[in-house]
């Protein structure tokens, strides 16, 4: 972190590369993660520098489950507000 820099709160995710081993850190926010045998050799400093004590799939499939969760919580409570709400979402199928 910066001098002089506030830390981030609890609802302020932490950027990316300031958690990342240096040669792993992006170039930019375009970056992307190295694919195989590349992400083999650095999986691991990177799983650590993320705190992440999981497998990446699950950690990503815990993410999808509760982005997923949330949706349909938002669209079942537009739906019991009715269509007199100030917003609204269709979702498409297929």
């Amino acid at each position: 972190m910066r001098a002089g820099a506030a830390a981030p709160g609890p609802d302020q995710p932490r950027r990316l590369h300031l958690a990342l081993p240096t040669q792993v850190q992006p170039a930019g926010p375009q970056a992307r993660l190295p694919d195989e045998p590349d992400w083999d050799a650095v999986e691991e400093k990177v799983l650590a520098a993320l705190s992440l004590d999981k497998p990446v799939t699950e950690h990503l499939a815990e993410r999808l489950r509760g982005l997923d969760g949330g949706w349909k919580q938002l669209a079942t409570r537009l739906q019991e507000a009715g269509p007199g709400a100030n917003a609204s979402i269709k979702v498409h199928t297929g």
